[in-house]
């Protein structure tokens, strides 16, 4: 929310008296759903990556593999499930603030 600072001859709490209606409820709420599916589908990407990396390093012959880029495709794959875990780590922040600011709107 925006709001305007007073100046020094205007009380303070006559600025920050704002009321929540049901719009600003639901808008919180749609906020809060968001972040919950995208925790879903990041969530479900990161099971995706694992079962990648592991199907990989299954499917290698090693030494018998001719020009081979399995261990190549593996590392990429680890490195996307590093970004992956960030990214989780992030949305279950947003979802924090977004339910801590639900709570100020009820």
């Amino acid at each position: 929310m925006l709001a305007e600072l007073p100046r020094d001859d205007v009380e303070v709490s006559s600025v920050v008296n704002f009321t929540p209606n049901f719009v600003d409820r639901q808008k919180m709420k749609m906020i809060e759903n968001k972040v919950l599916d995208l925790l879903v589908i990041l969530e479900s990407l990161r099971n995706t990556l694992y079962m990648l990396k592991r199907r990989c390093e299954n499917q290698c012959l090693g030494m018998e593999c001719e020009n081979c880029t399995c261990g190549r495709i593996s590392e990429e794959l680890e490195e996307r499930i590093l970004e992956n875990q960030i990214d989780l780590r992030i949305a279950k922040v947003l979802l924090k603030r977004a339910q801590g600011m639900a709570q100020l709107v009820r």
